[in-house]
């Protein structure tokens, strides 16, 4: 990964599993992390704002760097954020219980 890649996002689970995923999120950010290795991610619970059924992926594409300056990352690739959506989809299908963290 270069140095001006996103490597963080944000997951904003859909309405209709946003209790489930509250519950079960530092599961899910493992199963991620283990799925996407050099990633992060965290959570938010906007879904009150939508009601879509999918899981919408928030790239970080901004930070501070060490020398105290604003620095932008490169639009990640969609096919990166439709794979981490797929993810979600799946840890949430396999009934959360066969990804203890």
């Amino acid at each position: 990964m270069n140095a001006d890649e996103v490597t963080e996002f944000v997951v904003v689970p859909p309405f209709a599993e946003m209790t489930q995923i509250d519950a079960n999120w530092d599961r899910m950010r493992v199963f991620l992390a283990r799925r996407f290795p050099g990633y992060t991610f965290s959570m938010r619970n906007l879904a009150a704002v939508r009601e879509d059924r999918l899981f919408l992926i928030v790239p970080i594409m901004g930070y501070t760097g060490d020398d105290g300056r604003r620095k932008f990352c490169a639009e990640p690739p969609s096919w990166l954020l439709s794979e981490i959506r797929e993810a979600c989809h799946e840890f949430c299908r396999s009934g959360l219980r066969f990804y203890a963290a």
